[in-house]
């Protein structure tokens, strides 16, 4: 809910566009689809000999039923309806319209065909429930004739065989004993011709009732929504969820830093807090000594800087902002006052343009100058005392950015760290070429956090510079006292130029 709250007002309008344009292709695609309609009727299916369902059936044993059922979906039964109707000349296709259903402990079909056009879906299932009891009626009709047949053969062989006995019985030299016998069969054939002719009258005189339309076929009630709405909603909701993960997406990219452990998720080690109130020269670099000498996080901060300094290669840090609006790192005086304290002697080089010209109306040359030949290391650097140097930008660096080789910024480099015990690089934000350049070179690099502030995504694109220039990155957390944004920041003035030049400005290193 946090996230969605935090949203701008542009991504809930592309969530809103992004709903609506799913919602109209949904409904597009119900428009275009064809929309089936549906016709239903119901028979009652009777007991009937020849048939599944026979009058010998128990109520419990309605399950036959179920085959009657499927009896009605047969190959003959389609055949009948494409007979009677002409609808189509396939019976597997016009059986694949077609649903049957039945009701528990009835003996009732429910016949549902679907159509595209309502009236042939009306005239389908009339037209199978017709078949249907057609079909029926004629199995019972044959299964009867069988019967029939049956019994008139057998009245044939009997009324033949009675012939052969009466001729039999007719004859002079017969014994009593013989004809007592003969006339004995001939009365047992004459009853059994009785017998079967009378079950031949009453199959011949059986009403075959296959069973009855209870309900005439009618279309279906259309349903609440249609296929067209339906599918229009579900746009609506794909789109809408779509809007709405992108939003998520966003506002986690978007996300800032609030706590140091949150880095750990990067990977990246913190050195500690400042706060903007330690950035500033009086509690950095000890004009307030009770503050400086009682400060445990002051401490442990110099600690673990000239641990890192000692540690790193050549001895040079880049220090730069990971935020994207400000090109101008806060606590790069910090950072060499204590150093400098240290008893190091440190070179900062400013390659963002601002340390040195905001304090200084004389244009000077820079490491641009120094890197193109044309001035010296001594020349270019600006000295407030004799441990703390200061570069400039100069005029050539743009020139000479893309032109200029790595190997010559190594090179500068290293003959700077046989002169100072510390070189500390001040850059702009990662993703500029100038700085991407620098870091190609520098092994250490350590990004400026300010919590609050800050974006993880900033982060992340700091992380994936020092990867692919094979660079160690190291955080420098601050916890502003008012929660300014980075961007709003306000551009170092000359009084933090000067802290540093000490008010020598122009003034050469000898």
């Amino acid at each position: 809910m946090t996230l969605f709250k935090s949203a701008s007002r542009k991504m809930w309008v592309i969530a809103a566009v992004l709903a609506l344009l799913g919602a109209s292709l949904g409904f597009a695609v119900g428009h275009a689809a064809p929309r089936a309609q549906t016709a239903s009727t119901v028979i009652l299916v009777t007991p009937l000999d020849g048939n599944a369902f026979y009058p010998g059936t128990r109520g419990e044993q309605l399950v036959n039923l179920t085959t009657e059922a499927q009896v009605l979906k047969s190959d003959k039964v389609a055949a009948k309806v494409i007979e009677s109707t002409g609808q189509g000349s396939d019976p597997l296709s016009l059986l694949r319209q077609l649903t049957t259903t039945v009701p528990p402990n009835t003996q009732l079909i429910e016949i549902t065909f679907e159509n595209d056009d309502p009236d042939a879906a009306v005239i389908g299932a009339q037209a199978f429930a017709d078949a249907f009891l057609e079909f029926r009626s004629d199995q019972a009709a044959a299964y009867l004739e069988g019967q029939i047949t049956g019994i008139r053969d057998e009245i044939e062989k009997l009324t033949a065989n009675m012939g052969e006995l009466s001729e039999q019985l007719g004859k002079p030299n017969i014994t009593a004993l013989e004809r007592t016998t003969l006339e004995a069969q001939l009365n047992a054939g004459a009853s059994q011709i009785a017998s079967l002719g009378a079950r031949e009258s009453t199959l011949a005189t059986t009403r075959i009732d296959p069973g009855q339309v209870v309900t005439a076929a009618a279309l279906d009630r259309a349903a609440l929504l249609s296929l067209r709405e339906l599918l229009a909603f579900a746009g609506l909701l794909a789109g809408l969820g779509l809007g709405m993960l992108i939003m998520v997406f966003m506002a986690r990219s978007n996300k800032v830093l609030r706590r140091v452990d949150e880095l750990k998720s990067f990977g990246v080690n913190a050195l500690r807090v400042l706060n903007e109130a330690e950035l500033s020269r009086g509690e950095a670099n000890g004009s307030n000594p009770a503050l400086a000498r009682n400060s445990p996080k002051l401490t442990q901060f110099r600690s673990e800087l000239l641990g890192m300094v000692q540690n790193s290669n050549r001895r040079v840090l880049l220090i730069a902002s990971a935020d994207g609006g400000c090109d101008f790192p806060l606590s790069y005086n910090a950072v060499a006052d204590i150093l400098a304290s240290a008893g190091l002697k440190v070179l900062v080089i400013d390659a963002t343009g601002r340390a040195v010209e905001s304090g200084n109306t004389v244009k000077l040359p820079g490491i641009g100058e120094v890197l193109a030949g044309q001035s010296t290391l001594a020349e270019a650097s600006q000295s407030s005392n004799q441990m703390l140097c200061l570069i400039g930008q100069g005029e050539l660096i743009k020139q000479y950015e893309n032109g200029l080789s790595s190997e010559r910024l190594n090179e500068f480099l290293i003959s700077a760290g046989k002169e100072f015990d510390a070189v500390l690089v001040i850059a702009p934000d990662l993703n500029l070429s100038i700085t991407q350049w620098l870091v190609s070179v520098i092994p250490t690099v350590l990004v400026e956090v300010e919590l609050g502030t800050t974006k993880r995504k900033d982060v992340r694109a700091a992380q994936n510079v020092c990867v692919s220039l094979a660079a160690e990155l190291r955080a420098l957390l601050i916890r502003p006292m008012n929660a300014q944004p980075a961007r709003h920041r306000p551009r170092p003035d000359t009084g933090r130029s000067e802290h540093l030049s000490n008010g020598v400005s122009g003034s050469k290193t000898t």
